[in-house]
């Protein structure tokens, strides 16, 4: 998504969704696996909101290359098979926190080497960047340079990429399953 458009918080507390309320509604054990600096500043960030310290985390650093470790979490649940046997299967999941300025360019997008080989995507917009929304935005205090970046012009970047990673022409379809979600 755009800058600003809360990724990290988004990333957060989807996180922590997943380890609870998701991970008792499809009777799952979902674990954090290994450890990365994103998983503490998940926890951390979690943490500052779930005790109502009103801080917002600072922004994700661009492209920052020493840090690209995923959060990373295994899903297993219990499969049932024929006679009453079950087996337990397991799907890994990763997450990846990427500053909005990677994506405000399809040049800068395009070294962002894990979306091609991602199994889906989210995409959070922030309505806030739309042109119909943004001086609204701004004049009710909402700082213009945390808008510079479109949400059409990002869209455009992965859309780009997508195609290239997929070796696609303009005339098919993207196959990866993308979620667009709106923020605030």
């Amino acid at each position: 998504g755009v800058r600003g458009s809360g990724k990290t918080v988004l990333l957060s507390m989807l996180t922590k969704e997943l380890t609870s309320s998701v991970a008792r509604r499809f009777d799952a054990n979902i674990d954090s696996v290994g450890s990365s600096n994103l998983l503490t500043r998940l926890e951390k960030i979690r943490n500052d909101i779930e005790t109502g310290k009103g801080l917002l985390p600072e922004q994700t650093a661009a492209n920052n290359q020493i840090d690209t470790v995923p959060a990373v979490y295994e899903w297993q649940i219990e499969k049932p098979l024929i006679g009453g046997i079950s087996r337990r299967v397991s799907t890994i999941l990763s997450f990846y926190d990427t500053a909005g300025e990677d994506l405000a360019s399809t040049e800068s997008t395009r070294d962002q080497h894990y979306l091609g080989a991602a199994g889906g995507l989210i995409l959070l917009l922030d309505p806030f960047g739309f042109p119909e929304n943004r001086e609204l935005a701004i004049q009710r205090g909402v700082d213009g340079n945390s808008l510079r970046d479109t949400p059409v012009g990002v869209l455009h970047s992965l859309t780009q990429m997508l195609r290239e990673a997929e070796r696609l022409r303009a005339n098919k379809k993207i196959k990866m399953p993308i979620a667009v979600v709106l923020a605030k």
